[in-house]
């Protein structure tokens, strides 16, 4: 037998094997049809004694030379697949299968897609995956080395051995896979490359799901599909999320810096209700995660872009953070720094040994300050790696949105590097045209397949159209955030209210180019790392009272100022420690008034900015924004306008950067109507004086600021006061209804008096007729008197005057006083006192006559 296959061996391919030379081990390893047989070959160094067991036989294999070289003929007219190989060595004896005797059948049209930078759920292919074929369970190892020798998997399993599991170029690829049977998910494993010049090294996959704990540098095997998500409504409900026309505000954090447990550490699953409790009380809509891709030494230059870091726990944790928090309705967004990566030996640097991630050129793929690496932009599979990434975030672990940090240094040749340390493109310019188109395709892809996910750019280069469509000119962004008005606010608001006079215009700056890029406002880590004071830190003021004042006013400026809104931790709470990595947020000094009260005002500006449409309808369009006042800059007083897309959905908004107070200031205002203060800085709730506009303020036709209608308001000083317009003929006011209902009780009841009256006046006249009647019969008796003797005329005299003044005084009493119960008005009373004194003196006179 020994002869026989000696004569076939192909010893030139063996030596090659057994040299760990070539990268097509499949041709010559495993089960081989020939015409005296099966042939079964095998590799396996140091072994004392090798058989194949196969349908309940066990067959001794002959060893073909000292180095471990086995070989069999089996009776067989096809191919046997499932056998195993008995194996002992230093005494001990095991079974284990042939991994050259699975074919993997590998999707060539998958891989060429790779090759092509269109490989969009590489990680389903790349990098080591269970699977199971011809019914053995197993991982399969792929890996990208195109110019590797050759490439084994090592590990626990092999004893880190590279000749045991050597790996087969698949054709053109440059990729490299092996299927290794009965592998268990959490072993170790690492790629032992050999590169030109015959070194062999060792490398973690770039495709790892997961890497050893405690900085270890071998890969571990990591199935992340089983997981189970809860989060059905929520992916169904951002499918259809419009950002243009919706609040979007972010709560930026360090998931290690948050809050660890008594022993210090930090787990992301544990973590998960105390963020969103926080999150969900203090009114913001997204959660934003510093970098979290496995790192050695630096978070921004990672080694690992597909592992998150086990520093806070293993990739189930991560999954069962965000799932938490959109059970809650909180959307995640996940920061990505694929703009560089280390330069550690055992990362993906010189991978196979060749500048393979990095561009070839160190003037163009190193940045000699932040001793970093820089991804070819330009190779398709690194664009097929780098946007892979990408996907995986979304459809893995379910992030909302994604933003890249530092884009700027994709965008330049020349970002942060010194003269001699770059090269300029083909036109001679500093932009890196690879890098521009692959953020295109970055943002176009996105975009096109997974609806309702946003991407953010973290630019300082001032590059032009980050947002909007993609296009020849535009880079496809949803969202930038506005670095210039951060920097133009930060060191305005840095100078003393006294002197803010001059650097007034720097308030104003940010509306010449507000409509030119969809923007995000807030104060995210870029300011607030690397040694820099915290927010707290940057304002002035010569007491402490003064300094929260400048605090609440900037805060509250960002939520006015167009934009979508974005806070990194500890700035809600006015925390005066800077932010280190390792340290933890202290929440202990919500405990302390001045502290609790900026935490409450930016509890109630999160809400107000997602109830007012005003405030995030018409971010994005001129439409939205109006200048009242921007040229007051001696008194440091700035007055705007935001507005929806109803025309009566108004708010001015009165900012008052000087460190006095301005008692009935007098504002123009674009319509005639209400307006009410809804939002004070100065607010009591809020540790302010309470010098604030508690009355509806009608507004008067008074010229100001070149509108008729103007308004007179408090503006405390370093405050911002927001007023929302309501039109006259709208409901009443509480207060105007209150008063109303009293004013209809009252005409209801003179009503009813009035009606009242009115049988009171008919009496009246009655009386006044049986007066007259009584009159014409005493002036009858007194002409039958005259017949009467003399010595009656004195008697009779005296009777008559009696009864002419009883006449009189029921002829003019009894009309006078139904008068005045009917009206109040003086005017009714003056003639019926004259005629009472007319009637007397008729009467009288008659009296006289009679008497005569």
């Amino acid at each position: 037998m020994y002869n026989d296959l000696y004569k076939i061996m192909n010893w030139p391919l063996i030596e090659g094997i057994e040299y760990t030379d070539i990268d097509n081990p499949h041709t010559l390893l495993g089960p081989h049809m020939t015409d005296k047989g099966l042939l079964i070959q095998t590799f396996i160094p140091e072994a004392d004694d090798v058989k194949v067991k196969y349908s309940n036989k066990v067959i001794d294999m002959c060893k073909m030379d000292d180095a471990g070289f086995y070989a069999i003929f089996i009776d067989s007219k096809k191919v046997i697949d499932n056998y195993k190989f008995v194996i002992t060595k230093d005494g001990n004896t095991y079974e284990t299968y042939d991994s050259y005797a699975f074919e993997i059948g590998t999707d060539l049209k998958e891989l060429k897609k790779f090759n092509a930078g269109i490989h969009y759920d590489a990680y389903d292919y790349m990098g080591s995956k269970k699977c199971i074929i011809n019914k053995t369970e197993g991982i399969r190892f792929r890996v990208w080395a195109p110019e590797a020798i050759r490439v084994s998997v090592v590990g626990e399993f092999n004893n880190w051995d590279g000749r045991i599991h050597q790996m087969s170029r698949i054709k053109d690829t440059g990729i490299f896979e092996i299927f290794i049977p009965e592998l268990k998910e959490g072993q170790l494993y690492k790629y032992e490359i050999k590169k030109k010049g015959n070194e062999n090294i060792l490398k973690a996959d770039p495709f790892t799901y997961e890497m050893e704990e405690n900085g270890g540098s071998a890969s571990v095997i990591k199935d992340i599909n089983g997981f189970k998500w809860t989060d059905d409504i929520w992916l169904k409900s951002r499918d259809k999320f419009e950002l243009t026309n919706s609040p979007l505000s972010i709560y930026q954090m360090s998931v290690g810096n948050f809050s660890k447990d008594i022993d210090g550490n930090v787990n992301y699953k544990e973590l998960a209700k105390d963020v969103a409790d926080y999150v969900l009380r203090l009114g913001y809509t997204h959660v934003e995660l510093m970098p979290l891709a496995e790192y050695y030494n630096d978070a921004f230059k990672p080694d690992f872009i597909y592992a998150p870091t086990n520093r806070y726990g293993k990739c189930e944790d991560l999954m069962a953070f965000v799932d938490y928090l959109h059970s809650k309705n909180i959307g995640v967004i996940i920061d990505l720094a694929i703009n560089q990566f280390s330069s550690e030996e055992q990362g993906i640097a010189a991978f196979d040994g060749t500048s393979l991630f990095e561009h070839a050129n160190p003037k163009r793929g190193y940045n000699y300050k932040n001793k970093a690496n820089l991804y070819n932009y330009g190779r398709p599979e690194v664009t097929s790696y780098l946007i892979a990434n990408a996907f995986m975030q979304i459809n893995k672990y379910h992030f909302d949105g994604i933003k890249l940090v530092n884009v700027a240094s994709i965008l330049y040749l020349d970002y942060d590097k010194q003269p001699g340390e770059w090269e300029p493109n083909i036109y001679g310019g500093v932009e890196n045209l690879e890098g521009i188109e692959f953020i295109k395709h970055f943002n176009s892809i996105i975009h096109k397949l997974h609806k309702g996910i946003i991407t953010i750019a973290d630019d300082t280069s001032g590059y032009p159209e980050l947002t909007g469509e993609v296009s020849e000119t535009c880079l496809g962004f949803d969202l930038k955030l506005n670095t210039e008005w951060r920097k133009d606010f930060l060191n305005y608001i840095s100078i003393p209210a006294y002197m803010r006079e001059k650097s007034y215009n720097d308030l104003s700056l940010s509306m010449v180019y507000q409509y030119s890029d969809n923007y995000i406002v807030g104060y995210p880590e870029a300011e607030f790392i690397n040694g820099n004071p915290s927010l707290l830190g940057r304002m002035t003021g010569d007491t402490e009272e003064r300094k929260f004042d400048n605090m609440k006013l900037t805060l509250a400026y960002e939520y006015v100022h167009p934009g979508k809104k974005v806070l990194f931790m500890g700035q809600d709470m006015a925390q005066y420690a800077e932010w280190l990595p390792g340290s933890t947020l202290d929440m202990s000094i919500l405990k302390v008034d001045k502290h609790k009260n900026i935490n409450a005002m930016v509890k109630d500006l999160n809400e107000l900015y997602k109830s007012e449409k005003a405030l995030f309808e018409y971010d994005n369009n001129p439409d939205g924004f109006e200048w009242i006042n921007n040229i007051s800059a001696r008194e440091s007083i700035l007055t705007f306008l935001r507005k929806g897309a109803d025309e009566n959905d108004i708010l001015l908004v009165a900012c008052n950067f000087d460190a006095v107070d301005r008692e009935e200031y007098k504002i123009g205002v674009p319509k005639k109507g209400k307006y009410k203060e809804i939002f004070n800085s100065n607010n009591k709730n809020y540790g302010g004086n309470g010098f604030v506009n508690s009355r509806l303020k009608q507004s008067k036709t008074d010229e100001c600021d070149g509108r008729e209608e103007s308004i007179r308001v408090n503006l405390p000083a370093l405050s911002i006061s927001i007023f929302k317009f309501s039109k006259v003929d709208e409901k009443l006011t509480d207060n105007k209804a209150a008063k109303a209902n009293v004013s209809a009780k009252k005409t209801a009841a003179a009503k009813k008096t009035a009606a009242a009256k009115k049988p009171t006046a008919k009496k009246a006249t009655e009386t006044k007729k049986a007066t007259e009647t009584k009159k014409a019969t005493t002036v009858k008796k007194v002409a039958e008197s005259k017949k009467t003797t003399k010595t009656e005329d004195a008697t009779f005299s005296k009777t008559l005057k009696a009864e002419a003044k009883t006449v009189a005084e029921s002829e003019v009493k009894a009309p006078a006083k139904s008068t005045a119960k009917t009206t109040s008005n003086p005017e009714v009373k003056a003639p019926a006192k004259s005629t009472a004194k007319a009637t007397t003196k008729t009467t009288a006179k008659t009296s006289k006559t009679t008497s005569k």
